[in-house]
């Protein structure tokens, strides 16, 4: 969407979970563990036109590049950590390989 004229750059983030854990976004008030449709959603979409091209256009690939990489080191984080942990629970069950 960096060449598209007059769109504006969308960003995701997260609200903190009340009540210790993530509500489930739901479709239908019948799905278990709601009390009524969409209750509680986690994310939100925010669209950003601080830096708007001439064409009306706010994507700037150097902060989408930085966003990329920092999802990319923060995914590789997670699964070290994972790897370290699962490597810790087989050393208590005695199958460290």
């Amino acid at each position: 969407n960096a060449d598209t004229p007059q769109y504006l750059a969308k960003d995701i983030g997260y609200n903190a979970p009340q009540g210790g854990g993530f509500a489930m976004m739901v479709t239908n008030a019948r799905h278990l563990g709601t009390s009524g449709a969409h209750s509680n959603p986690v994310g939100r979409v925010t669209e950003d036109a601080t830096f708007i091209q001439h064409n009306g256009n706010s994507v700037r690939q150097d902060v989408e590049a930085i966003k990329q990489n920092q999802t990319a080191l923060d995914y590789r984080t997670m699964t070290q950590l994972y790897s370290a942990h699962m490597q810790l629970q087989r050393m208590a069950l005695g199958r460290a390989q």
